[in-house]
C-alpha cells in the first residue's frame, strides 16, 4: 500500500509542475504583440494543492476513473485523471481530445495503446503521448 501511495504522491508533484511549467511559459513569452495580447487576457493561474486519496481499484466493470486536476482549474491549458483498468478491460472506447495532449503514465502492469493504427505496449514505468486530435484506445 505505501509503495501505491508513493506513486499517488508522485502524479501529485508531476501535475503541479506540468502546470507551473505551463504558467512559466504563458509569463515568459517574448512573442509577437498579439502573442502579448492573449495573455494579458488569461486570467491567473492560482496554487492549489490535492489531498491524497485511497488507491484506485477498478470498479464493478472493471474501469474506475478519478478526475485530479479538471481543464477548467488550469484555463484549458492541462488536466489530470487517474484511470484504473482491470485486466483484460478495455479503458477507453476509440476517442480524441481536440484541444489537450493526453500524457500517460503506467503504474502497474502493461497498457496497450492504439494509436492512429499503431499498437503500443506500454509497461509500468513507462510513459506514452498521444497529441491531441489524434484517434486513440487503450486496454490493459
Amino acid at each position: 500500500m505505501e509503495n501505491k501511495t508513493s506513486r499517488r504522491d508522485a502524479i501529485q508533484q508531476i501535475a503541479m509542475v506540468s502546470v507551473g511549467l505551463n504558467l512559466f511559459s504563458l509569463t515568459s513569452c517574448t512573442g509577437s504583440k498579439k502573442q502579448q495580447e492573449n495573455i494579458k487576457d488569461t486570467k491567473i493561474l492560482m496554487p492549489f494543492s490535492l489531498p491524497p486519496l485511497e488507491p484506485l481499484q477498478p470498479g464493478p466493470v472493471g474501469v474506475e476513473i478519478s478526475t485530479w486536476v479538471r481543464s477548467s482549474q488550469t484555463n484549458m491549458q492541462y488536466s489530470s485523471v487517474e484511470i484504473a483498468v482491470a485486466p483484460k478491460q478495455m479503458g477507453a472506447a476509440p476517442h480524441l481530445h481536440r484541444d489537450l495532449d493526453e500524457l500517460m503514465l503506467v503504474l502497474e502492469g502493461t497498457v496497450s495503446v492504439l494509436v492512429d493504427n499503431i499498437l503500443y505496449e506500454v509497461p509500468a514505468g513507462g510513459w506514452q503521448l498521444r497529441p491531441r486530435g489524434i484517434e486513440h484506445a487503450f486496454y490493459n
